[in-house]
């Protein structure tokens, strides 16, 4: 069940989304209007006195990353607004996909009004959990329940964050860009690629794979970061990152074309980084998500 609905997304939008307070700029206003734009108010950076919350939208979902020592097992956790639409059906329903390591989440909308959404998982689907998002005014409301001893939901946890211009993180894109290009390097070779990926990765690190049942927990493989297993180009284009700390991330398009297979595959990702005391960046967390649409090829 959690692989069908981690494979079924749609084309959601960030262009026709209007100027927000704290409202992130994408650099490519290349995104189709989609079932997404009713959510706009969420996009932009979010600060309170223990932590941040930055929001942003990218090919076909949102992307949310919150960094919180205090309130996140690893310092941070990661979550996508997207839609899942049943074959036949006229109309899906936004789901929100959680991480917090170790654990991969799954809720449903459950109630929506003009700046208010809350989603949902049922004991029966998995940990019990409940999320709600909210704008109220310049502040953005994120409230949980989390699943207790008896499989019960605790009392709401809620924290309110105030919109604010987020500044960008070149030291994480110039970090992506030279993985990028030693990628593209060992591509040359007979070696697949997802060797390097995977050296990239903090031994705590974890891949978010979109086929995967759940995710895959622990120091991400070649064979989960190699597509179709096959020597090709990789070409990434970060549209936003951010800094807090010694953490941060990106948010951008990639397309990957394979050397002996036919085609291109194109879509979107999200890479949070963690400084080391040796002041090397490496990935905590990484996914990569099909784009439904064609979108255009990006400039590296």
């Amino acid at each position: 069940m959690v692989v069908r609905r981690l494979m079924l997304l749609l084309l959601c939008a960030a262009s026709a989304c209007g100027a927000l307070p704290g409202a992130l700029a994408p650099a490519r206003q290349d995104y189709e209007a989609g079932p997404m734009v009713p959510f706009a108010w969420i996009l932009g950076d979010w600060k309170s006195e223990t932590g941040q919350w930055h929001w942003v939208a990218a090919g076909d979902k949102i992307y949310g990353v919150g960094f919180d020592a205090r309130a996140f097992r690893n310092g941070f956790e990661v979550m996508t607004l997207e839609e899942e639409r049943e074959p036949g059906q006229a109309e899906g329903v936004p789901w929100l996909h959680v991480y917090e390591g170790p654990e991969f989440l799954l809720g449903v909308r459950d109630r929506v009004s003009e700046k208010r959404i809350r989603f949902k998982q049922s004991a029966a689907e998995g940990p019990p959990f409940e999320v709600t998002l909210a704008r109220i005014g310049d502040e953005l409301e994120v409230s949980r329940r989390r699943p207790t001893s008896q499989r019960r939901l605790s009392p709401p946890e809620i924290l309110l964050y105030q919109a604010y211009p987020g500044a960008p993180a070149p030291e994480l894109e110039e970090a992506e860009r030279a993985l990028v290009a030693a990628v593209n390097d060992r591509a040359k070779g007979l070696t697949t690629n997802g060797q390097v990926w995977a050296e990239a990765f903090a031994p705590d690190g974890t891949y978010w794979c979109e086929r995967c049942v759940g995710g895959a927990s622990g120091r991400a493989s070649e064979a989960d970061l190699s597509p179709r297993n096959s020597p090709g180009t990789f070409t990434w284009a970060p549209i936003v990152s951010r800094r807090a700390g010694d953490f941060g991330f990106t948010v951008g398009h990639i397309s990957y074309r394979p050397r002996l297979l036919p085609g291109v595959w194109r879509g979107t990702y999200l890479s949070v980084w963690r400084r080391g005391s040796d002041g090397r960046w490496s990935m905590m967390f990484n996914t990569r998500r099909s784009a439904i649409a064609a979108l255009p090829e990006p400039e590296s």
